[in-house]
């Protein structure tokens, strides 16, 4: 069962306080510094992990690019490209999980009656935020410990 209400909640339901494209920068210098850091006299580790940066920067880009069709999920990449910084591979690591998680949760609490999908996804939403990933992880967890109970 599909429910368009879930779909409008998470693809409206808060305004982005992470400015589009604003924070979406790959600064070479900074990634050249840490990964020499990282791997010090090996380059070829240098230039693989800068290489993996450039396209997790890219990656990460589209991601926010295509996020103005689901503002909350501008919060949630605000929150990955926070806890990274400049690990764009992580970055967008962060993000695909992001979207991943949110795209699920409407799968993990199909067949519930409605009050307690409603109930879980607010229960873990308070608990978790934007943080989709751990959302969807939650929902699943209590949506199969409602089922056990119930079935």
């Amino acid at each position: 069962m599909v429910r368009s209400d879930f779909k409008f909640v998470i693809l409206f339901a808060l305004a982005p306080t992470f400015a589009q494209g604003a924070d979406v920068v790959y600064n070479a210098d900074v990634v050249k510094a840490e990964c020499s850091t990282e791997w010090g006299d090996d380059f070829s580790m240098v230039k693989y992990c800068m290489e993996n940066r450039k396209e997790g920067q890219r990656k990460f880009a589209t991601m926010v690019a295509n996020a103005s069709e689901a503002p909350i999920m501008v919060e949630a990449f605000a929150r990955c490209r926070s806890e990274w910084g400049e690990q764009w591979d992580m970055v967008a690591y962060c993000g695909s999980q992001q979207i991943k998680g949110a795209l699920s949760l409407e799968t993990h609490v199909d067949g519930l009656p409605p009050e307690i999908s409603s109930k879980i996804i607010d229960s873990c939403s308070q608990q978790w935020g934007v943080d989709f990933s751990m959302v969807a992880y939650c929902t699943k967890n209590q949506s199969e410990a409602w089922r056990s109970i119930n079935n």
